[in-house]
This record gives structure tokens, C-alpha cells and sequence, in this order.
């Protein structure tokens, strides 16, 4: 029984380590504890000492008893194991923006008004939200983003996913 449980891992490992071998993005695998976090060193250059900073983070703030996989990002990676796989991913544009400003179209009308002597609201923009969705945990850099995407309760689905 040993035996097959040793043969089936290291078939896995194999098969994973040649698969991701193929991706298009290199992701660094990072042991601590008992956690594995795969991640993309080479993350969007605008943002990517933020990024690096949050993996980090998430590296030494976890306090997990259990195995599990993290993967940081909206990237496709196979665990050599079959712990549970929990999805981060980092939402870094600015969610507060106004009727005809720079990139509002398709925005949704918030809450969270302009100033103290309109009736204006903010809209609630988050680019790419759909691909956000998928994550089980989003980071957001910004207070006030998450403050005007929860207010607004048109993203319930994403609101409670935000840290």
C-alpha cells in the first residue's frame, strides 16, 4: 500500500512539474510551513514590488495547521498534492472615479459622494472584475476602494472576498 501511495506521488510530481514547465508564466513555488504558495516573480511591472511585498506578507502572517496550495494570481498552476488550493489575487486599480473621467464608462453609480456640496456620487469601476471573481481571496492596496465597492452593494460576490 506504501509502495503505491509512493509510486502515485511521484507520478504526480512528475506529471505536475512537466506541465507547468509549459506555462506561459514561470511561477516560483515558496515552502513555509505547511503551506505552498506558487507565485509570478515577474507580476506587472507597475505593481510588482506591492505584489512581491504581499506574498511576503502572506507568507509570514499565515497561521495554518492545515496543507493547503495558494496560488497569488490569476495564473493556472498544479500542486504535486492534493491539499486544498485557495486563489489570491491582487485588485490594484483605483475603483473611485467620476461621471466622464478617464475609463468610467461601464462603471456603476456608487455611493460615496463627490463632496459636501453636490449630489454626485462616485462611480464603482473595477477592471477586471470577472477574472477578480474567480479568486477566493482579493487584496485590495486601498482602503477607500474597498470602502466604495462594499458601500455600493452592487458586488456583493466580490465584497466579501476583500482584504
Amino acid at each position: 500500500m506504501e509502495l503505491n501511495s509512493k509510486v502515485i506521488t511521484f507520478i504526480t510530481t512528475i506529471y505536475c512539474r512537466l506541465i507547468n514547465s509549459l506555462r506561459k508564466h514561470k511561477l516560483v513555488v515558496k515552502n513555509q510551513n505547511n503551506v505552498s504558495i506558487a507565485y509570478y516573480p515577474e507580476y506587472n511591472k507597475l505593481v510588482r514590488d506591492y505584489y512581491i511585498y504581499c506574498t511576503h506578507k502572506i507568507c509570514d502572517q499565515l497561521d495554518i495547521t492545515k496543507n493547503c496550495n495558494i496560488i497569488f494570481g490569476h495564473y493556472k498552476w498544479s500542486f504535486p498534492n492534493y491539499h486544498k488550493t485557495i486563489r489570491i489575487d491582487l485588485q490594484y486599480e483605483h475603483t473611485l472615479v467620476k461621471y466622464g473621467g478617464r475609463h468610467s464608462s461601464g462603471a456603476l453609480k456608487g455611493v460615496i459622494p463627490v463632496s459636501n456640496e453636490s449630489n454626485e456620487t462616485y462611480l464603482v469601476r473595477i477592471s477586471n472584475f470577472y477574472k477578480l471573481i474567480k479568486a477566493d481571496i482579493v487584496i485590495d492596496y486601498s482602503r477607500p476602494n474597498i470602502i466604495n465597492i462594499s458601500s455600493s452593494g452592487k458586488y456583493n460576490q466580490m465584497s466579501d472576498k476583500l482584504y
